[in-house]
This record gives C-alpha cells, sequence and structure tokens, in this order.
C-alpha cells in the first residue's frame, strides 16, 4: 500500500516566527515511481542463454557513469564554445585541382590556414603539381623540381646539339648571316627542338646565335664568313664624311714667339710679321725650329679611304690641345682665323680612325661649326647590314667592321 501527504512551508529564515505549515490533498500518480531503464541485454531468442534477471534501478537513484563519447560524436559544451573537430585544410593545401583555399582563412580548431602551410614546407612538403605524363596532382618536393631540372636541361643539350651539327659545315670558312637565319629558321620551324625564339648576335668576328626555350640565352658561336658580307674588308661600307676633304682646308699664318709675345693676331697682321710664314694643311713644316706641323698621307683624307676594324668608342684628345697651344704661342687667334673662328680638328675622326689618330699628324684648323656637329653625324650615320636592317655607326661592334669615304658632304 502507497501513502502520501503533501505540505506547504512557508518559513523566512531569521525571524523569529514559526512557519506556517498549510496540508492539501496529495494528486497521487502512481506512473512517477516505475523507472523506465532495465538492464537487461539478453538477446531475444538466444537458446543457450537464459533469461536474465533485470537488476532494478529508481530513475532518481545515484546516476549512472555516462556512455563513452565515438569518435566524431560532438562532446556537450557551453553556448558559443568552438566546436573541435577535424582541421578542414590539410597541411599543403587542398589537391585534386580543387580551388585554393584563402590562406588567411581560419580552421575549426582556430589555426589559420597559413599556418598549416608553413608547417607542411618546414617537413618538406609544397603545393601540389601536376605530374606532366599522367596530368595528375602530386606534392612538389624537391626531387621532383630537381627531375623537371633535368627534363629541361636534357631538351636543352638536345636543340644546342642539333644546331652545332647543322653548322659543322661552316665551321670553317664562316658563314653569312642570310644564310645562317635560313638554317636557324628551318629548326626552329621543328616543334620537336622546343626552340620558341632562334636567331643570331654580331659579335667580335662570330655570329652568337641566341635560342630561348624559356629565358633567352646563348646558343653558340660561328664565325663570320669573311670578304663577303657588308662591312667587310672587301665589301666596307660606303659613306658621305660630313666634312670636307683634307685639300680644301685653309693655311694658317704664323710668326716667331718674339714677335707676338703670347698675343692673338688676326692672319692679315700675322702675314706682316717679321719672320711670319705661310703654312699648308698638307705639307709637313717645322714651327720655326720646333714641333712639326702638316697632315701626313696616312691621315688625309679622300674618296675611296678606308677606315679599317671600326668603330671605336672615346679615345684622348691630348695632343690635339698641345697643338692649338703651339698656335696661340705663334700668335694665331683661333677668333679671327683664315675659315672664321676656328677649332684644332681632327681630320680623320677618332672614332672610326682609333686612338693612334690623337696626333699632330692628324690635326689642322677647322671651321669651329662644321668640326663640332661633325663628330654627331658621323655617330648617327646609318649603314645597312647584313640582315638589310640599319644601324647608326655609333652602335655597331666595336672594332668590326670598314667604312669607306665614297664622297664629302662639302
Amino acid at each position: 500500500m502507497l501513502m502520501g501527504m503533501l505540505a506547504s512551508v512557508d518559513y523566512v529564515f531569521g525571524s523569529k516566527q514559526w512557519p506556517a505549515v498549510e496540508f492539501k490533498p496529495v494528486e497521487f500518480d502512481g506512473n512517477k515511481f516505475m523507472t523506465d531503464l532495465y538492464h537487461d541485454k539478453t538477446k531475444p531468442k538466444s537458446a543457450e542463454a537464459g533469461e536474465q534477471k533485470g537488476e532494478w534501478k529508481e530513475k532518481n537513484e545515484g546516476a549512472t557513469e555516462p556512455p563513452k563519447q565515438a569518435e566524431g560524436e560532438v562532446k556537450p559544451g557551453k553556448v558559443g564554445e568552438p566546436t573541435p573537430g577535424k582541421a578542414q585544410i590539410e597541411a599543403g593545401g587542398r589537391k585534386g585541382g580543387e580551388k585554393p583555399v584563402d590562406p588567411n582563412a581560419v580552421a575549426a580548431d582556430g589555426k589559420k590556414v597559413l599556418d598549416y602551410q608553413k608547417k607542411a614546407k618546414e617537413q618538406g612538403k609544397q603545393d601540389p603539381v601536376k605530374d606532366p605524363k599522367t596530368g595528375e596532382l602530386k606534392e612538389k618536393t624537391a626531387d621532383n623540381e630537381k627531375n623537371q631540372e633535368q627534363t629541361a636541361q636534357e631538351k636543352w643539350d638536345r636543340g644546342v646539339k642539333v644546331i652545332t651539327q647543322a653548322l659543322e659545315y661552316a665551321e670553317k670558312e664562316g658563314i653569312d648571316l642570310k644564310e645562317l637565319n635560313s638554317v636557324l629558321k628551318s629548326i626552329k620551324r621543328q616543334k620537336q627542338f622546343g626552340f620558341k625564339e632562334l636567331y643570331a648576335e654580331e659579335g667580335e668576328g662570330v655570329w652568337n646565335v641566341v635560342g630561348s626555350m624559356s629565358p633567352a640565352k646563348k646558343v653558340t658561336s660561328i664565325k663570320k664568313k669573311k670578304g663577303t658580307g657588308k662591312g667587310s674588308r672587301d665589301n666596307p661600307f660606303a659613306i658621305t664624311w660630313p666634312k670636307r676633304q683634307l685639300a680644301d682646308y685653309e693655311p694658317i699664318w704664323l710668326a716667331p714667339s718674339e714677335e707676338t709675345r703670347g698675343e692673338g693676331y688676326s692672319q692679315e697682321d700675322l702675314k706682316e710679321m717679321p719672320g711670319a710664314k705661310k703654312f699648308y694643311p698638307t705639307k709637313r713644316a717645322d714651327v720655326f725650329g720646333g714641333e712639326t706641323i702638316g697632315v701626313t698621307p696616312a691621315w688625309q683624307t679622300k674618296k675611296g679611304r678606308v677606315f679599317e676594324n671600326c668603330p671605336h668608342k672615346g679615345g684622348s684628345r691630348t695632343k690635339q690641345r698641345k697643338f692649338n697651344d703651339l698656335l696661340v704661342k705663334h700668335g694665331y687667334d683661333r677668333e679671327q682665323g683664315a675659315d672664321g673662328i676656328t677649332d684644332g680638328d681632327h681630320i680623320c675622326e677618332l672614332q672610326v680612325a682609333g686612338p693612334d689618330a690623337d696626333t699632330f699628324e692628324n690635326v689642322w684648323p677647322l671651321n669651329e661649326s662644321e668640326n663640332r656637329s661633325s663628330g654627331g653625324t658621323l655617330k648617327e650615320t646609318k649603314v645597312l647590314l647584313d640582315d638589310d636592317t640599319e644601324k647608326p655607326i655609333g652602335k655597331l661592334d666595336e672594332k668590326h667592321y670598314f667604312i669607306e669615304i665614297k664622297d664629302f658632304s662639302k
């Protein structure tokens, strides 16, 4: 028999009054005393195992041990607390051609993708690469990179070998640019060699063959054929000389230094001085027992004159300055010269005649304007190369060409 009693107690702790007790009718429900948990785990219809007596447990009796959590299940936690789980970003980035993940994205464990990538690289893994044969994505390792470099180098070596063999016939006699370009174009058209660019550049006595499968680099060099190329000894570049010929330079009057005493005079005044002497550009003569002036045949300009192994870069002007000082010592006033304002001029320009051209044998006064403009004009004079392109003399390969005076500008 079950009995129950319900009472309501109203009491304020700390007060000095008796608690108020109120009895109420009991609302009895027998189901509340029935347990819903049985530990009978005997398999049904088992012939060997007999019935097992279930263990009686009251619903509110001591809590049983909670079952162990299975892998992948979510543990209970506080609201807002991040749920631990497996990182969705594998070290080294996604594979299989999926869209790359933002390196600043945060994984479930709170770490950035970038942290995983750095860790993976420290362990020797990198971003995946595509296998050239199968097309599959593979982890990029140092060994893979080395194999790719070896494959590229083998391809390059094979291309160089093909070019070298194709040009063997020209090793002794050399080859002109037109014929060389024909050979290179033929090789470049054959895709199995892999050349994206293949062409020749001028070198000193050779053609440098330059090719590229990625960045361009030198392939080989082949000797130029002598005597036939434009600008060669047998076929020099023919140009118009930017100044008058030497025969048209003006003669000058000079007087002994004892008479001029460091002063400058006009040509008319010098002519009247005691001991004055007339000097000619094409005749050698000593200046009152001192230096000899006048241009020698080796430096005289005329039609058909050929300059060898040019152009040249730079060059000293020491002798040119000394020549000017010598004239001043003997009363020559450059601002009252026979040809107007004059400068001491290198008859054969240094850029085609070379550093040896700075000598008294190659210097004579010339009109300042004509003299100073001639150097720039010559430097910008264009010549036609073997590949039918034009190039200024100042930009030609140094000490490589022959230039001939075919005419004069004045």
